[in-house]
C-alpha cells in the first residue's frame, strides 16, 4: 500500500473538537434548465460556482474582521484556489499536500484560536 487515509469518525474525537457552528451563507439564485448530460451539469455547477464566490469571499472577509476563525471546507479545487488568492495567509489543507505540510497548517490553524 502506497497510501493510507486514517478517518477518524466524530465521536472518536468529538471531546476533542469544540462546538459545531454551521453558518448558511446568504447567495444568490441561479435558475437553469434541467441537465440533460454529465457535461450539462458539470457545467451548471461551474456557472453556480462562480456566481456563489463573491458572496463566499465577502462573508469569510466579514468574519475575520470581527475576529473570528473558520474552518471552509470546498470540494472543487478551483474553489480553493480563488479561495487562497483573495486570502493568502489561510492556512490549507488539501489532497497530495505533504504531511509535514499539512501538520504544520494544522498547528497553525489550532494555535490562531
Amino acid at each position: 500500500m502506497k497510501k493510507i487515509w486514517i478517518r477518524r469518525i466524530e465521536r472518536e474525537v468529538q471531546n476533542q473538537l469544540p462546538s459545531k457552528t454551521v453558518h448558511m451563507v446568504p447567495c444568490c439564485t441561479v435558475f437553469q434548465p434541467e441537465p440533460t448530460s454529465f457535461e450539462e451539469i458539470e457545467r451548471y455547477d461551474k456557472e453556480v460556482l462562480k456566481e456563489k464566490m463573491p458572496y463566499c469571499i465577502d462573508y469569510i472577509r466579514k468574519e475575520l474582521e470581527r475576529g473570528g476563525s473558520l474552518v471552509v471546507f470546498a470540494h472543487h479545487r478551483s474553489i480553493i484556489d480563488k479561495l487562497k488568492k483573495e486570502f493568502p495567509d489561510a492556512k490549507v489543507i488539501i489532497g497530495g499536500q505533504s504531511k509535514t505540510n499539512r501538520q504544520q497548517n494544522i498547528d497553525n490553524f489550532s494555535k490562531s484560536l
